[in-house]
């Protein structure tokens, strides 16, 4: 079986710790129905800065929908959850979530189902998250995505409203944003890669591995990493990544210069599309996957 190349971009946001009291660890299931965060002062009632929204505004059950909170300003926490849109008044979950970044988010189980709602992992100020939601065989007709969404602790708001999803068939509704086409360098579930890769601006304005060195990125035997910062204030990296290979090409983060107990990411190649993954490397063996397939991207 011959090796193909496979081209994939990941992009990293680099978040900042700051302390803060209650649930900073987001293990926040005693608010599973209320949403409530229980920090001993009221939510706020004010038009909040948060924003739900996902890739699309209809769906089928086995679906996966790409869900985003963002704001134009920093968070500390949320609580994530989808619901029954036509029972305002229902405190039960609607299907599961996968994460993306297993490093700030984090599954919770609500209503007795794991993985039902997504949570903080720690107090790490926050501009977006992204997540992927699985729709159940059993889903409602229209399903509403709601956030609770802590700023500090003292300040948050409770049960935000987000996007609603509805299935085939279902009386028709009023447009809605979706998430737009985001730029090469974002995670998403569809988006087009602009591969293949160059080597411009290697040393300058992006740092780079090439095996063998001083290889085209373009040629089919070439193992290409290159590292970007994408803001200006350092807080995103982008990483692209290329090389021959039948199954997955991966990169790995490290604290030390040893081959064990790192955060990896794979790019494995599923039919025509590559599956990008979060796994860990227990020592010097094959990377452990930590979950299940995080969002496509096409060769």
């Amino acid at each position: 079986m011959s090796s193909v190349g496979l081209w994939c971009v990941l992009f990293i946001s680099v978040c900042y710790w700051v302390e803060v009291g209650g649930y900073a660890n987001g293990k926040v299931t005693k608010s599973c129905s209320s949403m409530e965060p229980h920090h001993g002062v009221p939510a706020q009632t004010t038009q909040s800065p948060f924003h739900l929204a996902t890739n699309t505004t209809t769906f089928s059950p086995g679906d996966r929908i790409q869900v985003i909170l963002s704001g134009t300003s920093y968070f500390e926490g949320f609580l994530l959850q989808a619901r029954d849109a036509a029972n305002q008044d229902s405190v039960f979950t609607v299907g599961t979530f996968t994460l993306i970044d297993p490093m700030r988010t984090q599954l919770l189980t609500c209503d007795k189902q794991q993985g039902s709602a997504v949570s903080h992992t720690s107090d790490a100020r926050l501009t977006e998250v992204v997540v992927i939601w699985n729709a159940p065989k059993d889903s409602p007709s229209v399903v509403q995505f709601v956030v609770t969404v802590v700023a500090h602790y003292n300040k948050f708001w409770v049960k935000l409203p987000g996007p609603k999803i509805y299935q085939p068939g279902v009386t028709s509704h009023p447009p809605q944003s979706a998430v737009p086409s985001p730029s090469p360098g974002h995670m998403t579930t569809t988006s087009n890669l602009p591969g293949p890769f160059v080597s411009n601006g290697c040393g300058q304005s992006k740092s780079c591995l090439l095996d063998p060195p001083g290889c085209d990125p373009k040629h089919p035997h070439c193992f290409f990493l290159s590292m970007s910062s994408k803001t200006s204030n350092n807080t995103s990296v982008v990483f692209e990544l290329s090389g021959p290979a039948d199954g997955y090409i991966a990169f790995a983060l490290s604290w030390d210069t040893w081959m064990g107990n790192d955060d990896v990411y794979m790019c494995v190649k599923v039919g025509e599309r590559v599956s990008v993954s979060a796994a860990l490397n227990p020592g010097r063996t094959h990377p452990e996957d930590q979950s299940q397939v995080k969002h496509d991207t096409k060769l």
